[in-house]
């Protein structure tokens, strides 16, 4: 898609997707859609596509991921993520993005995912850091 393609900057008008459906117990729990630019596509390679993480497998290939912007928020199941997910159109689903980016700040790949809320849990855990009134909470690694 044109949109999924501008993520990736200027230049970059074809992209492969890669779409994986997770289950558990035999029912189904994410669909999640994975997007290269044809260069990063074509450097990974067919087997390397076919991994279980393409963090993974982008750096295996040599690749440096120094950033991951990750956004989380709700949506509604279309008739396409209804059918994949097993859930009537119009259920509420979990809906995560992670933009992955190089050393250079380059966009080297997107995952896009949508998770029933009823199979699938998000948490993390916060660390209090710093002193006075630099105290903030900051993510456990």
């Amino acid at each position: 898609p044109t949109e999924v393609a501008a993520r990736f900057g200027p230049g970059h008008t074809e992209v492969t997707r890669i779409v994986r459906r997770r289950t558990a117990g035999r029912e189904p729990y994410t669909v999640m859609s994975a997007y290269l630019p044809q260069p990063v596509a074509a450097i990974l390679g067919t087997e390397a596509l076919q991994s279980d993480s393409l963090p993974m497998a982008l750096e295996q290939a040599g690749m440096t991921l120094m950033r991951a912007e990750h956004m989380i928020t709700a949506t509604v199941a279309d008739d396409l993520s209804a059918t994949q997910l097993q859930v009537p159109v119009g259920a509420p689903l979990i809906a995560m993005s992670t933009l992955f980016s190089d050393a250079n700040e380059a966009p080297v790949a997107l995952i896009e995912a949508l998770f029933r809320p009823d199979r699938y849990e998000y948490r993390t855990t916060l660390l209090r850091q710093g002193s006075g009134k630099q105290r903030r909470w900051q993510a456990a690694y």
